[in-house]
């Protein structure tokens, strides 16, 4: 069996005593699959029957059985309404969660697909996606514990911001994402979110965690995120997500604007589905979740590394304070995306 040689991946032989726990054929290739937390890694099998699946080693933070148990539950529900995810596969003993040696290991079917093109027809898709993902669980009751923190209003948001402030030169630029996220926050809670009805929410409906094929989500793939929560803050979210623009270089080159284009055509599928079409207390919130998504999304790397990815702080700090103070003057241009 061929192992990966990458820093934080399997350990000789581990993927092999793994295997044994299922009933698949010899596996004749393992081939390290990139991206996520290096401290979860993923690896492609290729079997000698030609089959292909992925094998995940979950991650410290990720490893709560109570919560795994949630996500997998979570899943099969969606399978059995014939949603995009990718099949589990179960353990010789039928479990879809493999403990060893205090780890947890999932194995899936892999899912051949391709990166989100930025189209209006694979973002119209994703909202699509979304709708069906809170349409067939908006009455499932968990029989298993989830969070239910978001990043609405919260705590860990705070924190993060005055750990950023305390350890760098950014002062007034993070005094600015504060004041702008307790406004956001405020307009959001006022327009009356405690009210609303919760459900399981996706909590990370960005598209890294999607595969297209021509211009349709073929799978979903991640449910690490997933918890209790307002639909409003989930569709704000993805709003966000799937209008965000970038440039080709650093974040000092981005664009301020978001793409309404992209974002009216998310809506649009996502309302498109039965039973999804947003409240106009919902659409007077979205523009203020979004800039509390976009904050929250962006400090808590900060926060924990200094620097979000390969970007200096200072650089990022600027272009996330741009693009959300961006967000908050065009609110009227935003709730128009929607048809309300």
């Amino acid at each position: 069996m061929q192992q990966p040689i990458s820093e934080g991946a399997f350990a000789p032989g581990e993927i092999a005593v793994v295997c044994a726990r299922y009933e698949i054929a010899a596996v004749v290739r393992a081939d390290p699959l990139g991206g996520g937390a290096a401290t979860s890694p993923k690896v492609v099998l290729t079997c000698d029957d030609g089959r292909r699946l992925l094998l995940k080693r979950r991650g410290p933070g990720h490893d709560d059985p109570e919560l795994v148990r949630f996500t997998h539950e979570l899943q099969q529900r969606l399978a059995a309404h014939n949603y995009p995810v990718a099949p589990m596969q179960a353990t010789r003993d039928g479990q879809t969660m493999l403990v060893l040696d205090g780890r947890i290991y999932e194995l899936f079917e892999f899912v051949q697909g391709r990166a989100y093109d930025r189209s209006v027809a694979a973002t119209q898709d994703a909202g699509r996606g979304l709708g069906f993902f809170h349409k067939i669980l908006t009455k499932h009751i968990p029989a298993f514990r989830s969070a239910r923190s978001t990043y609405h209003d919260a705590t860990w948001v705070r924190e993060a911001l005055a750990t950023i402030a305390g350890a760098s030169e950014y002062g007034s630029l993070v005094r600015s994402l504060r004041e702008l996220y307790s406004t956001a926050a405020a307009e959001a809670s006022r327009a009356g979110l405690s009210s609303w009805p919760e459900q399981v929410i996706h909590a990370d409906w960005h598209p890294g965690n999607m595969l297209f094929r021509k211009a349709r989500v073929v799978a979903v793939l991640d449910y690490d995120s997933a918890r209790r929560g307002t639909r409003a803050v989930d569709a704000a979210s993805g709003g966000l997500q799937f209008s965000l623009r970038a440039g080709r270089h650093g974040p000092a080159e981005w664009p301020e604007s978001a793409d309404l284009a992209r974002l009216r055509a998310f809506f649009a599928g996502y309302e498109s589905v039965a039973g999804c079409t947003l409240s106009k207390a919902e659409v007077a919130a979205l523009a203020w979740l979004m800039v509390e998504a976009l904050i929250a999304e962006g400090v808590a790397p900060m926060a924990r590394e200094g620097r979000f990815g390969t970007f200096e702080g200072g650089e990022f700090l600027r272009a996330l304070s741009a693009k959300a103070s961006w967000i908050a003057r065009h609110r009227d241009e935003i709730r128009n995306c929607l048809n309300t």
